[in-house]
């Protein structure tokens, strides 16, 4: 018997740097380190169409031989993995969680009456934020809980943040695509050069280009301006480092149901303020004014609004960043470690 088996998306072999992967291999060191490797099995469901028998055989496995199951699918995988997971865990004393990624599940169960009353007779289901956990509850799930996205990353102190210097560089940090908003981004910083007639931010690109847009953000870069550059994908491990400095991060994104955006965290950990749209659970991250600046989603005037007030007037840039510093310690590997283990003390209870 092991005390724990998480189920999803890892990617070891490519070390992905996408939402689902990052999390699900976090979660699994989180467990690893606080129980020990021995302790923690797991179920890689990477491409787990192309052996379905050999994935249901390892799912009853985990059932039989794990006191606590934890799996972490997206939109479609939970509709196979749920029913699968209750199936086998009749007549057993394990215990079931779910641990969500991203901000699309209210939507889901609300859509999927058959899908919400599986998902209530799980232990635990983990989201990330306050405003998925008071829709799921409005919809009469009495087992959700609030366990933030984490990273496990080292965040800078005070000291080591470097001084502001001009031209200011902004980032993105997420997939490449029109929807992630990274059209909006470089419409904002080209306006906002143009009004001031010289170069005073500039803008670095970051993260897999999604293969649906290859083509069109290829002629995108045929027309970039000096200050704007393709930097390809960071290592997770990097980040801090590569954000270290930054003005701002920008996160134009377009979905609605974004949850906590890892992508976010890591600006944090690096003294970044955010420049954000608000998608529906935006306050459970972003203290508006404090820890960044929000706008309406989709509102490109006022992602460059906010651009332009920001790069013009620079006297609370410091206070931010030292903001954005201390919010990090809410997203924190040992603050959501405290969670879990409340969590999993409790139903053992």
């Amino acid at each position: 018997m092991s005390k724990f088996a998480v189920i999803g998306v890892f990617d070891f072999k490519n070390l992905s740097t996408g939402g689902q992967p990052v999390k699900t291999r976090n979660l699994y060191q989180l467990l690893s380190e606080k129980y020990g490797t021995d302790e923690v099995a797991y179920i890689e469901t990477y491409g787990w169409k192309k052996h379905p028998f050999e994935i249901i055989a390892a799912v009853r496995r985990a059932v039989k031989q794990s006191e606590n199951v934890i799996m972490l699918p997206a939109h479609n995988g939970v509709k196979v993995f749920a029913p699968l997971l209750l199936r086998y865990a009749k007549g057993t004393s394990v215990k079931l969680f779910y641990d969500v990624i991203g901000g699309w599940l209210p939507q889901k169960t609300e859509s999927d009456p058959k899908l919400a009353a599986q998902l209530r007779r799980f232990n635990g289901i983990w989201v990330e934020t306050s405003s998925m956990k008071n829709a799921l509850e409005r919809q009469g799930f009495s087992n959700v809980s609030i366990i933030p996205n984490f990273k496990f990353i080292t965040p800078l102190t005070p000291e080591e943040l470097p001084p502001l210097e001009k031209p200011y560089r902004l980032c993105t940090f997420s997939r490449v695509m029109k929807e992630k908003g990274v059209e909006d981004a470089i419409e904002a910083v080209t306006r906002v050069n143009n009004d001031f007639g010289e170069t005073v931010c500039t803008l670095d690109i970051y993260g897999p280009v999604d293969n649906a847009y290859q083509e069109r953000f290829e002629n995108i870069r045929l027309k970039f301006p000096d200050y704007i550059q393709y930097k390809g994908v960071a290592r997770s491990d990097e980040s801090v480092t590569i954000l270290k400095g930054a003005f701002a991060l920008l996160f134009p994104t377009h979905f609605t149901t974004e949850g906590i955006p890892g992508t976010i965290l890591d600006a944090y950990a690096a003294g970044v303020p955010i420049v954000t749209a608000k998608w529906d659970n935006c306050d459970d991250i972003l203290d508006d004014g404090t820890t960044g600046w929000g706008y309406e989603m989709s509102d490109t005037q006022g992602l460059y609004t906010i651009l332009s007030r920001i790069c013009r007037d620079t006297g609370k840039w410091n206070d931010v960043r030292k903001s954005c510093l201390k919010k990090y310690a809410y997203f924190s590997a040992d603050w959501v470690g405290a969670l879990i283990q409340t969590q999993l003390s409790g139903n053992e209870a």
